[in-house]
């Protein structure tokens, strides 16, 4: 019994280290582990190969899996080895087995549509319906649930505008998916596009707050009471579940969080920094990046694509507009993000672009 535990822990060093190169894609190994004792409770269970990987799958150059791998060792607990962890930290200390878990990407309206890139390498979870854009999390929504979502979150206010500034642009976006009705987006996109002032959009608050709640973006919009004291401090309880929490605003920091968080290595890849316009499928967004044939070539052209962060004035908002709700999700993200950024060592000088 006991040399049986001790090959397994030897073959999973070797395949989990984090200090290990990625795997050579291009290689035909297959790998299978699983506990030599099928009554021990800790059994795990992993079969993938890496034989002929799909582009679509190749996103980091770390391991992704094909499938999700079956296993009956769960995080169903934030106590590990007797100390008390919540958020990404419990699931960061078992990223050799819950790495490759399925995830609801939390996708909220003018936070990151890039943010896909690095989500689309790993399974969807089972409450995610993939042609929703934005689709909201459940309104009644177990731990387990929680800890799968994954989400970048905004400036209320720059959000907000940056909303307006889409909806002024885009004449087919912003619908039924942002989670207002036709009578309502219909007039309000009309009015906008006419020459409405910034000050329309700040009647439509909450829209962080909405989604995690299980409602849609734009769904508290004039005559719609706001956010009570109890929905916000539920909604604050809920995203300190999350699996990850980024910053739209600190992107390739957040990007290497997530990294670390999914794969327990701390990098950034090319792909990554690209910017996708909202509305364009995934697959064209990879094919641009990766057209050229170089890797020097590939990363100036992510480089090229990243977005830059752009500043709109607050006070285009109007002089009494302050979404309190929104603010203290925000608060939250940030607070969060700031506290695992220290507590993973998450900087720039820590984050390497990886070449592949």
């Amino acid at each position: 019994m006991l040399r049986g535990r001790l090959l397994l822990t030897v073959v999973f060093c070797c395949m989990f280290s984090t200090h290990s190169k990625p795997l050579d894609w291009g290689a035909s190994t297959n790998y299978h582990v699983s506990s030599l004792n099928p009554s021990n409770r800790h059994t795990m269970n992993f079969s993938w190969s890496t034989n002929s990987q799909p582009t679509s799958q190749r996103i980091f150059g770390a391991v992704t899996p094909l499938s999700a791998p079956n296993r009956s060792r769960k995080l169903t607990s934030s106590r590990v080895e007797g100390e008390v962890i919540t958020g990404a930290a419990a699931h960061a200390r078992e990223a050799n087995v819950t790495g490759f878990q399925p995830l609801f990407w939390l996708h909220i309206p003018k936070c990151g549509t890039s943010f896909g890139t690095s989500v689309a390498p790993y399974p969807t979870h089972n409450t995610r319906d993939p042609s929703q854009q934005h689709q909201a999390l459940n309104v009644i929504q177990d731990e387990s649930q929680l800890r799968a979502v994954v989400g970048l979150f905004r400036n209320p206010d720059q959000r907000l505008l940056s909303s307006f500034y889409w909806i002024k642009k885009e004449k087919t976006c912003c619908t039924k998916d942002w989670g207002w009705l036709p009578n309502v987006y219909v007039p309000v996109r009309s009015q906008i596009r006419d020459g409405a002032p910034e000050a329309l959009i700040a009647k439509f608050k909450g829209c962080q707050t909405n989604m995690i709640l299980g409602e849609g973006c734009m769904a508290r919009g004039p005559g719609v009471p706001p956010h009570t004291q109890a929905e916000i401090f539920l909604a604050k309880e809920r995203l300190e579940l999350f699996r990850f929490v980024g910053l739209q605003e600190e992107w390739r920091i957040s990007i290497c969080l997530f990294n670390f968080i999914l794969t327990g290595r701390r990098f950034v890849a090319p792909r990554q920094l690209g910017r996708i316009k909202p509305g364009i499928p995934l697959h064209e967004h990879i094919s641009a990046i990766d057209g050229s044939n170089t890797t020097a070539a590939r990363e100036e052209n992510a480089k090229n694509a990243l977005a830059s962060t752009t500043m709109y004035p607050p006070k285009l908002l109007g002089p009494q507009h302050f979404d309190a709700a929104d603010t203290a999700i925000y608060d939250t993200a940030k607070s969060r993000f700031r506290r695992e950024c220290v507590q993973f060592d998450i900087r720039e000088s820590t984050c390497p672009l990886e070449r592949f």
